[in-house]
C-alpha cells in the first residue's frame, strides 16, 4: 500500500484524470466536483462510487458561546434567537444547486437519516429559508438600530460584525465558496459577516482560546457507529477543538474541580445536556440509550447550538475500474467508518491481477 501526499486538490485531480490513482478517499472527493469525475472516468480508468457521506460536504457552523475578548457579542450570541436567525437566513437549496448540483439532502444539524436517533423534525428545525423571520428574531434580541450602511448596531454602538474562520481544504473542498455564500446571507439580515482561511494549527489554537467567533467543520460522528460514543459536535463534551460552541464549557465538563479558578460554569440547560450525555454512556440497553439521546436532539431542535446546512450528501469515492470487493453502494463513508476500513479493504483485489 502506497499513500501519496499531495499539496492541493488540483494536483490530485490531474493525477486522477491521468489514470495514476487507484483510490481517492473521503477527504479529497466532493459532490461539488462530480461532473469532473464523471466526465473523465474513461480517460482516468476509474469508477465513481455511489456512497453516502457522513463527513465530507456536511459543513456545520459553530457560533461560539464564550468569547475571550468581546462580552457584548457574547451576550448577543447566547440569546436563543441568534442561532435561529442565522439558520433561517441561509438559503440551503441555493447552496445545494450552486455547490452540490442538487444532489444533497439539505437540513439542520442532526444524526444522519439512517440513524436510530433521527427524527424528521431534527433535520427541518430552523432550516427553512425565511429572511423575514430572521430579521424578526434579531429585532426581538434588541438589535434594531442600524448604521449608515444598513448593518445592525450592538448595544455598545459598534457595528455588528461577525467573522467565520476555517481551515480550508481540511474542512472540505468547497469551504471557500460555502462560507462566501453564508456571509452573503447574513449580510442581507444586517450582520457585517466576513470569512477567512487560517492555518489549521492556528485555527485550533484560537478555538481553544475562545477567540474564534464562528468556527466551521464537517460534522461527522453522525451515524450509530460513533454518535453515542463521541457527541462532541452536538454538545461540547471534548475530544478536539475543530468544532464546538464553547471550549470553556468543554473545560468545565472535563474538570475534576468545577469550582477551580478560571473554570466557566455553563448555563443549567447546557449542564442538563452534559448529564444526558453521561446517561447515554452509562446505560446498557440500546433503546434506552436512543431515548436519552433524543432528549438532546429534541432540545437542539428548539434551541440549536450549531448550524448545519447539509443533512446528507453523496460521497463519490473513486476506485480503479478493475478493483473489486469495494463497499456496497449507499453505505456511509467518513470518519464514522474510518474511511473504508470497516468495509474490509484488505479484501480488495484487481480483477485479473492488474489495475486498469
Amino acid at each position: 500500500l502506497r499513500l501519496d501526499y499531495l499539496a492541493d486538490t488540483q494536483t490530485m485531480e490531474l493525477k486522477l484524470i491521468g489514470g495514476e490513482l487507484d483510490w481517492v478517499g473521503m477527504h479529497d472527493v466532493t459532490i461539488a466536483k462530480y461532473p469532473l469525475y464523471k466526465e473523465n472516468e474513461a480517460q482516468g480508468k476509474y469508477v465513481t462510487g455511489d456512497y453516502l457521506s457522513c463527513m465530507t460536504d456536511r459543513y456545520t457552523l459553530y457560533p461560539r458561546r464564550t468569547l475571550a475578548n468581546d462580552p457584548v457579542l457574547e451576550e448577543i450570541v447566547n440569546h436563543p434567537n441568534w442561532s435561529r436567525a442565522l439558520s433561517v437566513a441561509i438559503d440551503r437549496e441555493e447552496i445545494n444547486e450552486g455547490l452540490f448540483f442538487g444532489q444533497a439532502r439539505m437540513g439542520q444539524m442532526a444524526p444522519m437519516p439512517n440513524s436510530s436517533y433521527f427524527k424528521e423534525k431534527y433535520g427541518t428545525a430552523w432550516a427553512q429559508y425565511d429572511p423575514d423571520l430572521a430579521n424578526e428574531l434579531l429585532d426581538e434580541i434588541g438589535l434594531t438600530e442600524r448604521d449608515g450602511e444598513g448593518y445592525r448596531l450592538r448595544p455598545d454602538g459598534q457595528t455588528l460584525s461577525y467573522a467565520i474562520e476555517h481551515a480550508g481544504i481540511r474542512v472540505g473542498a468547497s469551504v471557500h465558496e460555502f462560507t462566501e455564500m453564508i456571509t452573503t446571507y447574513w449580510r442581507e439580515i444586517g450582520i457585517e459577516a466576513t470569512t477567512k482561511e487560517i492555518d489549521e494549527a492556528l485555527y485550533s489554537e484560537r478555538m481553544q482560546a475562545n477567540e474564534v467567533q464562528c468556527g466551521i467543520w464537517h460534522a461527522d460522528r453522525c451515524t450509530d457507529m460513533l454518535l453515542p460514543i463521541q457527541m462532541q459536535w452536538y454538545v461540547p463534551v471534548g475530544g478536539n477543538s475543530q468544532g464546538n460552541v464553547s471550549t470553556a464549557w468543554q473545560q468545565w465538563y472535563v474538570a475534576e474541580d468545577k469550582e477551580a479558578e478560571g473554570i466557566v460554569t455553563p448555563p443549567e440547560e447546557i449542564q442538563q445536556l452534559f448529564a444526558w450525555v453521561d446517561e447515554m454512556r452509562a446505560v446498557i440497553d440500546d433503546d434506552e440509550r436512543v431515548a436519552i439521546g433524543q432528549k438532546i436532539f429534541d432540545y437542539l431542535a428548539d434551541k440549536p447550538l450549531a448550524i448545519a446546512v447539509v443533512l446528507e450528501s453523496p460521497c463519490p469515492l473513486i476506485f480503479n475500474k478493475n478493483m473489486r470487493n469495494m463497499p456496497r453502494p449507499k453505505v456511509p463513508i467518513g470518519w464514522d467508518s474510518y474511511g473504508i476500513n470497516t468495509y474490509h479493504p484488505a479484501a480488495l483485489f484487481y480483477e485479473g491481477g492488474q489495475r486498469a
